[in-house]
Parts: structure tokens; C-alpha cells; sequence
């Protein structure tokens, strides 16, 4: 459809150049269409006519259908709107609109007070001659254009339609030149623009649906022409944040940001549709033994939050047609895959970008550490269980999923699981499984390592980031004496599990004991750095949880001698701005932090971190039981996410420096 207007003052002939060009059109053989704008009030049917009765009954929309149809709308139309509704009244091959000059399409002036960049001729409507009129359609044909916002033309490298429109009427470019775009859309009666890729996805996805359904028991033999409303009356998101990573016959495909915008949301669209989970983060689709003859005999999968999904044969036909049609629409000719095989798609629903929620003390909360058991099969001398008394109601795995997800949508960016030991948890591997489907930046264990040989593979592909070991010595007499265990071994097999496994990086924890272990610096440091872990250096922490202090003031090792040592023999030394100040030291390849947690005013002063003790508790603080924020009986009693969410930050406003 092209799109002309004449335009010009009152009476210098625009209605009869208008009806000159329409003559010539026709006679042309081309459909025409025509729009009048007028100042005063126009009646389309007459006084006292059984419509005019209908009208002035209060009905907004008459429609009379006799020998020819007419409709009468009491609002005016903005102009975009009314064309759009001409393009799918009817194969309009041309619209001539007579008046509304201040818009952007092309013009035909009679009058030259109107003259504007977008006029493409000149014409005194008194005089024309038929030659004349003959030569200006020869002129609508050549510059007239679609509805502006419908303009496309990537290879030129504008996506902008009036600076389209504007080149057609220069003669830099040709109508023929512009995308060929089968597909339209107008949302809330505003026309959307649709590139050339993406009308014909939502063409192919839209038809593969419809080769689905019987619509010959609707008397359809034929598809051409398909109009479709969607009520969103909802208000559902049609965007979420998500990525798409797409391979095709197992080769991986480069999409440009817009086109994996667009594929992310549509697949992501259409899952979401199937109703297979609430929260649906993670997704994959997988075609196979694709017959491109018939998609029927191909093989379709869907995962949602990494358990698969039973479809039935309707919906696995329903995402082989639109997907395909999908794939198919790009140009694969310039990635030299000639014949489509197999289509594996994974979307990743991103809402990382929520802002951090921060204290009063203007930190951020940007980790979140849960301690999921206070249970141990060691037996610490020095161990205080992050201040937290025993708890014999833990969360179970639904319960800490549902926490993480608050969590994440107040911004938390980080997942740490502590105890006791973790990997005592015979759901460890379930609970991993649960937080990782939520998309965090990092998840992360801290363990003995003692059972970690056992899991440390499937705490991987479960989706595990890595691993914090808690180990101070390998000396066997050392650990028994620290642990009162006999079980070095296990702690080290399980180490080197975690690193064979890519549990990238692999901390050893390592906890300096005045008159125990500050001489086994060096020999700790050489057995990480031999297997590529990072050492940290913990100071004993003087805690008013610990069972006794005693044992802190006489085993106290000052790290400050260490941090002067490490500085002067040291390659390299970075501090960790947002954890503390610490200081990372690089000496021979291998890495050591040095952690001064109390007595570092830093610690608190740049602490980002939140905590949940074993029974559910929010833990503002670390080293402080009398502000705990109840959480777990909210989630029992199924409140919302939005009254999670309220809890959460009562939590976050608990939160007091421990030391200034």
C-alpha cells in the first residue's frame, strides 16, 4: 500500500486534483483508497435515516451494510490508526489523503505557503492538463510509501521511517528497496513498526500454529490473509529480560543483540504460555531428526528450571512449526548451513539488572549466605557457627528455593551455603539444583571437603560456581587435634575432586592457631599453589557466641606480621574493594588473602552480605543473635512474594556496624 496526500489551502482545488488522481489510478487498474480531512463535523448518512437514528441513540460505531457499507465512528481517528484499518479493510493499492498537512507522508501541494521537506510536487489544480496528471501519478507511483511506521530498510542502514520516507522523496531510495514486509501489527492503537526479520517470524510462527489446528472444519481451505487480536487485558509482561543461545545442527549461532532480543522473548513467550512453572528462569527447547518435509516426524524436548516437561503431541507440534519457521527466517546461507538438522535453544530469563536494595547504612545487599544445617561430622575446636545457636528445625529445599528468590528480586546477586558442614544434607545436590535455576552470578559452598569427593561432580552439574575449604593444616596429628578427627584424607581427596571437576576457584580456608598451625603457612601455600588454589588466611575471630572465650584470648594469632611478610616478598597485591579492603597477594603464581575480620574496621563498613541461620531466620548481622528477623512461618503460612519481599528489607533495616 502507498500512501499520498494533497494538501494545500481552502479552495485552491485540492478536492478536484484529489479526484484526478484517483481517476488516473483507477484507470490504471490499481485499488484506491481515499481519506478527506475536514474542520467541521461530516454525516455520512442523512437526517432522520433509521442510522442517523442509531448515532444519535448514543451507539459510537454505526455500520450500514446495504448496497455498499459505510461505517460512522463518533471519535476522530488519529491518521495512522484509520490507515491501518484501510490496509486490512481491504487490498488497498493506493490511499490519497486529501488535507492533513502535518504529516509526513508525501505531498502533492496546491498552494505554496505548505511547501515542507516531504512535498514531492507542485501543482496548480486549476490548470493541469490530462498529460500533467498522467506525469504526476507517474510521480505518486514512484515516491509514494507505506504508513511511515512500517518502514524498514536494514541494508542501508536505517531502521527509522521517516528517515526513510525522507529518502524515498529525494530519490536516494526506492520503494522496491525497502523490506518486504508481509506482517503488521498496531498495539493499542498505535502501528509497530516490524523489520523484515521479524514479520516474517511472527508470519512463520503464526502459520506453523495454524497448520496445527483443523481449520477445515471451519470451512478454511486456503491461508491468505490472517488477522489476529490479542487482548492482554492482564496486563501480563510481554518482555521479560531474557537471552537466547542458539545452535543449529550443534553449531553455535551469532545473533546480533536485537535479533536474540526478539527470539529470546518469542520462545521464551510461548513456553511461558505452557504454563510449565511460575518462575521460569531457565529453558531449552531441542528439535531433532528434523524432515523438513514433514516437521511431524521430528522430535521436540522441553526443560524448564532443568526438569524436563511432558508435552503432548498438540504442543510439541505447536513449537517444532513456530520454531522452525523461526530458524528459518534467518539467513543461514551466511553461516553455511544449508539444511537444518537440529535446533537446540537455551534462554536464560535475566533479571540480574534489579538494583540492590541498601541499608541505612547505604551498603548494598548483594550476597546472600544461608546456613543450611548446623549439624557436623567434625568436630571444630574453634568453630562458633557463625554466632547462631543450634537449631533443630532446618528449611527444606522448597523453603530455600523460595528464599533465594526474594533474594534475587531484591537484588542479591550471590549465593553462599554454610553450616556445620552442608554436604551433610543428603538434598545438597537438590538444593544447589533449585537456587541455580534462579540465574545467580555466583553460587557457592563452604565445607570441610570431608564428603566432597562423594559430590563434587554432581554439585557441578547441578550447577554449583565453587567452593570455600575449610582446612588448617596437613598435619594428620594437627587436624585431629583441631577437628577430632581422623579424616585429613578425605578433606584432601575431596579437594582435588573440586578442582578436577572445575569448581573454579578452589579457597582453602585456613584458620591461624597461635601454638598449632601459624608455622604451616608455607606448607599449605606450596599445596595450593601446586594445584592452582587460592590460600585465605583467616584470623581467629573473638567471639561472644564461642563456647569459650578462653580458648580465643590464649590461641589469638595476630595476622598483621603476615600481611608486612607477604607485602615484602610478594610479585603482585590487589585490594578487595568490596570485600573488606583485604588484601590478595601474588607471589610465584600462587594467591593468598589474608581475612582480619573484627578487628579490620573495613569489614563492617563494606559488608554487603545478609545471612539466614538453619530455622529461617534473617541474620542481620554476623556476630549479633538479638536482632533476628522471622522468615521461615511467613513462607509456611504462603504469603506472597511481595510480603516476603517486606520481610526481607525489615531484615536489611536491622543491619548496625558491629564495630565503628
Amino acid at each position: 500500500m502507498k500512501i499520498v496526500s494533497v494538501v494545500g489551502r481552502k479552495n485552491t482545488g485540492k478536492t478536484s486534483l484529489t479526484v484526478k488522481i484517483i481517476e488516473e489510478l483507477t484507470k490504471r487498474g490499481y485499488n484506491v483508497a481515499s481519506i478527506k480531512h475536514s474542520h467541521h463535523e461530516m454525516e455520512m448518512d442523512r437526517e432522520h435515516t433509521d442510522t442517523w437514528r442509531h448515532k444519535l441513540a448514543g451507539s459510537n460505531v454505526v455500520v450500514g451494510i446495504g448496497s455498499t457499507s459505510f461505517f460512522n465512528v463518533r471519535d476522530i481517528l488519529e491518521l495512522n490508526r484509520l490507515l491501518f484499518l484501510i490496509k486490512f479493510m481491504d487490498n488497498v493499492d493506493f490511499v490519497i489523503i486529501e488535507g492533513f498537512k502535518s504529516y509526513n507522508y508525501p505531498k502533492i501541494v496546491t498552494s505554496l505557503d505548505v511547501v515542507d521537506e516531504y512535498t514531492i510536487a507542485e501543482v496548480d489544480s486549476f490548470s493541469i492538463t490530462p498529460e500533467g496528471v498522467s506525469e504526476l501519478v507517474d510521480t505518486v507511483e514512484e515516491k509514494g510509501h507505506d504508513i511511515v511506521d512500517t518502514l524498514f530498510l536494514d541494508e542501508c542502514g536505517f531502521n527509522d521511517g521517516d528517515a526513510i520516507a525522507k529518502e524515498i522523496i529525494k530519490g536516494n531510495i526506492k520503494t522496491e528497496d525497502l523490506d518486504k514486509v508481509d506482517t503488521f501489527m498496531s498495539i493499542d492503537n498505535k502501528v509497530i513498526g516490524l523489520n523484515e526479520f521479524v514479520s516474517d517470524f511472527i508470519k512463520k510462527t503464526v502459520l506453523g500454529i495454524i497448520k496445527t489446528l483443523h481449520i477445515e472444519e471451519y470451512g478454511v481451505k486456503d491461508i491468505n490473509k490472517v488477522e489476529l487480536i490479542i487482548n492482554n487485558e492482564d496486563n501480563i509482561d510481554l518482555n521479560p529480560k531474557v537471552e537466547a543461545n542458539v545452535l543449529i545442527n550443534n553449531k553455535e549461532i551469532s545473533l546480533n543483540h536485537h535479533t536474540n532480543n526478539f527470539v529470546a522473548n518469542s520462545v521464551f513467550g510461548m513456553i511461558s504460555s505452557l504454563n510449565t512453572d511460575e518462575d521460569a528462569r531457565i529453558a531449552q527447547v531441542d528439535i531433532s531428526e528434523i524432515n523438513q518435509e514433514n516437521l511431524e516426524e521430528s522430535e521436540a524436548s522441553l526443560t524448564v528450571n532443568n526438569k524436563e516437561v511432558n508435552i503432548n503431541a498438540f504442543v510439541k507440534g505447536i513449537l517444532k512449526e513456530t520454531i522452525y519457521g523461526m530458524i528459518k527466517s534467518l539467513k543461514l546461507g551466511e553461516i553455511n548451513i544449508s539444511e537444518i538438522e537440529t535446533i537446540n535453544i537455551t534462554l536464560k530469563n535475566d533479571f540480574m539488572s534489579t538494583e540492590a536494595i541498601k541499608d541505612k547504612y547505604e551498603r548494598p545487599i548483594l550476597s546472600l549466605r544461608i546456613t543450611i544445617t548446623n549439624k557436623c561430622n567434625e568436630n571444630c575446636l574453634y568453630c562458633h557457627h557463625d554466632g547462631m545457636n543450634d537449631s533443630h528445625d532446618e528449611m527444606n529445599a522448597d523453603e530455600i528455593y523460595r528464599i533465594c528468590k526474594i533474594a534475587k528480586n531484591i537484588g542479591v546477586r550471590k549465593i553462599r551455603l554454610s553450616g556445620g558442614e552442608p554436604l551433610i544434607r543428603k538434598d545438597i545436590v537438590e538444593i544447589v539444583s533449585k537456587i541455580a535455576s534462579l540465574d545467580f552470578e555466583d553460587i557457592s559452598i563452604t565445607s570441610n571437603g570431608t564428603l566432597l569427593g562423594k559430590y563434587a561432580k554432581d554439585l557441578k552439574d547441578a550447577g554449583l560456581n565453587r567452593v570455600n575449604i575449610s582446612l588448617d593444616t596437613l598435619n594428620p596429628e594437627t587436624y585431629k587435634k583441631v577437628t577430632a578427627k581422623n579424616l585429613l584424607e578425605s578433606a584432601k581427596n575431596g579437594i582435588l575432586k573440586a578442582v578436577e571437576v572445575g569448581l573454579y576457584p578452589v579457597k582453602i580456608n585456613m584458620v591461624l592457631m597461635k601454638g598449632i598451625n601459624e608455622n604451616e603457612i608455607d606448607e599449605m601455600f606450596e599445596f595450593c599453589k601446586k594445584h592452582g588454589i587460592i590460600l585465605q588466611l583467616i584470623e581467629l575471630m573473638d567471639s561472644e557466641n564461642c563456647d569459650d572465650e578462653k580458648f580465643s584470648r590464649e590461641y589469638h594469632y595476630n595476622l598483621d606480621p603476615v600481611n608486612e611478610k607477604l607485602l615484602s616478598i610478594c610479585d603482585e597485591v590487589k585490594t578487595r574493594e568490596f570485600m573488606q579492603n583485604r588484601k590478595k597477594y601474588f607471589i610465584d603464581g600462587g594467591e593468598i588473602e589474608v581475612v582480619k575480620p573484627i578487628e579490620n574496621s573495613d569489614f563492617c563498613a563494606n559488608c554487603t552480605r545478609l545471612r539466614i541461620t538453619p530455622d529461617g531466620k534473617i541474620k542481620p548481622c554476623l556476630l549479633r543473635n538479638d536482632n533476628l528477623v522471622e522468615l521461615i512461618s511467613h513462607i509456611r503460612n504462603n504469603e506472597t512474594d511481595s510480603e516476603l519481599k517486606e520481610v526481607f528489607i525489615k531484615g536489611i533495616n536491622k543491619r548496625e556496624p558491629y564495630n565503628s
